[in-house]
Order: structure tokens, then sequence, then C-alpha cells
């Protein structure tokens, strides 16, 4: 009987499904998504397209149109959709509108038909990254105004159009708003200069940053919403929607050895040995699949996908 005696130091990549902090997964937008909201079942996305007159409704487990409803005002020229929010009944639109037509002005409506039930003019005018709703109050970004003292800041208006307050924000250019039930939340844009890249949380009550931040997973947000358990955020140029995770957290993979004995052999036959996976991160790893630089060995293709929980580990067995 003849034996086959190997040593192997061996390299195994390991790829793991490893997302940015806080997402859970990512649908596709419409070409230059915008304004994002969610109606309790639907996302709601607007464009800054002058060549979509439509808002879209969208469902959120693969993205699909399920309905829309046309802009509520379509002047010659350009247009943009640059914020919305849900009040529960209807839906709240900010229009960017041409210069001849300011100043720019939010629109109260119908979901259904799209008919506009109110029309109020914006307190700042023009420049504003998001919106949502509280307690009967839009809040929204503001990164530039006509006054500057509305640059950065997120602004509470009433439904007649009045400013109430504002907060300034931490970064610069702060664009989606969402509101989570107690807090607002608002992603920074690093579009024109800034290095920070982070989604804010403020306290609506007290006016105030309470110091804490997740990571914005796309370097072009632009609104955002709450759907009572995640946050959605718009990315811009990579016409993406991204579901978030307030918990946030990041996966991290551990292999405590290097090299692998698969001990005395014989020809002929195979030998397993129990390759321990480790998360040592603070997020769900997702492991695909294993790479051997060398086809004779392989795992089960059953073994795959699997997810580690964070502190957790696997035994997978390689043969």
């Amino acid at each position: 009987m003849k034996y086959f005696w190997l040593v192997l130091l061996i390299l195994i990549p390991v790829f793991a499904f490893t997302q940015n902090e806080g997402v859970i997964r990512t649908i596709p937008a419409p070409q230059y998504p915008y304004g994002l909201t969610h109606d309790g079942s639907n996302l709601w996305v607007g464009t800054s397209s002058s060549n979509s007159d439509q808002i879209l409704k969208i469902d959120t487990l693969d993205g699909s149109v399920v309905g829309s409803i046309t802009v509520p005002f379509i002047p010659s020229g350009s247009y943009y959709v640059k914020g919305l929010a849900h009040d529960g009944q209807n839906l709240w639109v900010f229009m960017d509108l041409p210069s001849a037509n300011h100043p720019d002005k939010f629109y109260k409506v119908d979901p259904v038909s799209g008919s506009v039930l109110k029309t109020i003019n914006s307190p700042t005018n023009n420049y504003i990254g998001g919106m949502t709703w509280i307690d009967n109050h839009i809040w929204f970004s503001s990164y530039y105004s006509s006054n500057s003292t509305y640059n950065n800041t997120l602004i509470k208006m009433d439904t007649t159009g009045a400013y109430v307050s504002n907060i300034i924000s931490q970064g610069e250019q702060p664009m989606g708003v969402a509101f989570d039930g107690q807090y607002i939340w608002c992603a920074e844009d690093t579009g024109y200069g800034a290095t920070r890249q982070e989604i804010y949380k403020y306290d609506p009550v007290s006016g105030t940053y309470t110091g804490e931040f997740i990571r914005n997973p796309d370097n072009s947000p632009r609104d955002m919403t709450w759907d009572g358990n995640y946050l959605w955020l718009i990315g811009y140029y990579s016409r993406t929607i991204y579901q978030i995770s307030l918990s946030g957290g990041t996966p991290q993979i551990s292999i405590p050895v290097s090299s692998i004995n698969f001990s005395q052999t014989t020809v002929g036959d195979t030998s397993n040995f129990i390759l321990n996976v480790i998360n040592d991160g603070t997020a769900p790893l997702h492991i695909d699949s294993m790479i051997f630089s060398n086809s004779v060995f392989f795992v089960e293709e059953n073994q795959f996908p699997y997810e580690i929980a964070p502190g957790g580990s696997y035994n997978f067995t390689l043969h």
C-alpha cells in the first residue's frame, strides 16, 4: 500500500459579501434620481431631469415601477424634483423651478390622482437636498440659499410655508433628510470638496446634533427616507437606492491558520481538514465561495453561501 505525505502551505481567498457599513441591500434607481420618500408600503422617487415628467412609485423588493403620477409643475425649460415627503396620506413635492418661475415651491399632491391640493412658496428659495415630514411640519436641508443664513442648515417649516426654526448641519452640503420617529438623519454630500462621508443624527426637539453618525455608502447622496425599520438613501451618480440599517457594523473575517497538513493519505484516497472561519466584526459575514491555488483541493458547494454572525465562527470541511 502506497502513501503520500503532504504538508501544504496554501493561500485560501475567502470571498465575503461585505457591503458598506449599515447597507442591507440596494435596488436600481431611475436616471437622475433625487427626491425620495416612503408611503408605508412603497418608495416614491422624483428625478432632476426635464426628460421625465413622472414621480415613480417603486417596489422595495425588486425596484420595479408599480405606479406613477405626473410632476405637479412642468414649465418650459428644466425643472427638478429635489425633495419628497409623505404626511401619512399625501405626498409633498419640492420643485426647483426655472429662474423665470421662482420662487421655488412645495406642492401637496394626491398620490393616487396626482392632483395638486396645496401650493406654498419656499421660505429660503432653491438648493435643497431633501426633506421629511414631522408632526405637521416639513423639515428640509438647505445647502445653499439666496439668504446665507440658511446655508448648510436643516429648516423646519409649517404647512403655510412659514419658517419656524433651523439646525446647523455638521458637514458641508446637507442632502437627504429622514425622520426615524425620534431623530432626524441627514446625509452629507462630498461632491464639492468635503472630506467627510457620513449621515448625521439630530434631535428635532432640542435642535441639536446628537454627536452620532453612521457611514454614508455613496459619495453623491440625495434625498433619504425611513420605512419604519430602515433608512433608504439615493445615490445620484450611481443610480442606486440603498437600504441602510441604523445598527451599522462591518464584518471582519479571520482564519486562524496559514498552513494545512492533510497528513499521511493513501494514493487515490482523500483526507479532510476542518477550517475554522471566524467573524470578528460587528455585522454578519456572508461567505460565498473559496478558491484554492491547486484544483486537487475543494470544498463541497452545499456549504455555500453561509452567514456567520458577529462574534461567531463556522467550520468548513476541506477535501
